[in-house]
């Protein structure tokens, strides 16, 4: 496996957690608002 092409996967995976997690965050948070 071409280490360019791990880090590359790993950098897609991190990304997708951090849009991930900030939409979680902002649900959550327009959750609380809105109660």
């Amino acid at each position: 496996m071409d280490p360019a092409q791990v880090s590359n996967q790993v950098y897609f995976i991190r990304d997708l957690a951090i849009s991930f997690g900030a939409k979680l965050i902002g649900a959550i948070l327009l959750w609380f608002i809105g109660k």
